[in-house]
């Protein structure tokens, strides 16, 4: 039964671009998992800020949460909710905190190629950018205070987030936040790196940690395949337009699967080479994330040497 009491009890706060729309699938394929509606509620965003979702805790308040969840959420044990930017809000924290029980994992990657993956996802995967921009330009003006909106980027939300991304990937400030307000022990810092590297280790992890029996994790994996890939568009129109036609299919489920995948296999590529250009950006913004990437690795006592 749906009611205003149901909330979620786990949450994966981000990193964005780190793979958690892959581990929340994965993790809501258990049988004793119920995951929001859609994967990023953006419920308790910060009031003013324009990824601000709705229903809304500022709005709707928090018994409007349970309107994200399925009829029959309050028989599952976990409920999950994946919003991303959640981890870098005052009132997602606030909220948070006085959630008795409640569980967070947080994803993160080499700081520099997480800015670089959500630069090129913006740019491809969801055309809002320039086409001619580079990743070294966007850096620049990024540094030099410039908005986004509306000369360089066509959507605000996605402007807000470019331009705030480098501060993103200074994991260990926002770690340490959420470390001082709900606990280290209620907090499960996680690594694309290991996800990637040995995906059944990290989710037998990922089950242990919140006391869920261990569940076919093999066969999750192998049947879920990973989600939100960043992918080079060929030609910046003809995706726009199929993001539009995307849109207007969702009450055609059948169909839109079907159209996007021959789409993808048409107008889509994985493989998005790195420039020299792009090489000496990465190197440079490297460089200023290791102060951070040191304190981190106390906070989590990982060996992070590998980023290096």
């Amino acid at each position: 039964m749906l009611t205003s009491m149901v909330r979620p009890n786990v949450f994966i706060l981000g990193a964005p671009k780190c793979g958690t729309s892959t581990l929340f699938g994965w993790l809501t394929a258990h049988p004793d998992v119920c995951g929001t509606i859609k994967k990023e509620t953006f419920f308790l965003m910060d009031k003013e800020h324009p990824l601000l979702g709705s229903p809304n805790i500022h709005v709707d308040g928090p018994g409007a949460y349970a309107k994200s969840f399925r009829h029959d959420a309050a028989s599952y044990a976990v409920r999950v909710d994946a919003t991303t930017h959640h981890l870098f809000q005052k009132t997602a924290l606030d909220y948070i905190k006085t959630l008795v029980g409640s569980k967070l994992i947080i994803l993160m990657r080499r700081p520099e190629d997480r800015v670089f993956s959500s630069f090129l996802y913006t740019k491809h995967n969801l055309a809002r950018l320039n086409k001619n921009i580079s990743f070294s330009a966007y850096l620049q003006l990024v540094r030099a205070g410039k908005k986004l909106y509306p000369d360089i980027c066509n959507h605000a939300g996605s402007a807000y987030v470019l331009e705030n991304d480098v501060d993103y990937s200074r994991y260990a400030i926002f770690l340490k936040k959420w470390m001082e307000a709900v606990g280290a022990k209620n907090i499960l810092p996680l690594f694309l790196e290991d996800l990637n590297a040995d995906p059944s280790t990290e989710l037998d992890k990922v089950f242990s940690w919140l006391d869920l029996k261990h569940c076919h994790t093999s066969e999750i994996i192998s049947s879920a395949r990973a989600k939100n890939i960043t992918e080079k568009n060929l030609n910046i129109h003809i995706h726009r337009l199929a993001l539009r036609v995307n849109d207007a299919l969702q009450s055609k489920p059948k169909l839109k699967k079907w159209l996007t995948n021959g789409y993808g296999k048409v107008m889509l590529r994985q493989e998005i080479r790195r420039t020299p250009e792009d090489l000496e950006a990465l190197a440079l913004l490297r460089a200023s994330y290791e102060p951070f990437n040191e304190e981190l690795s106390m906070l989590t006592n990982k060996d992070l040497s590998r980023w290096r």
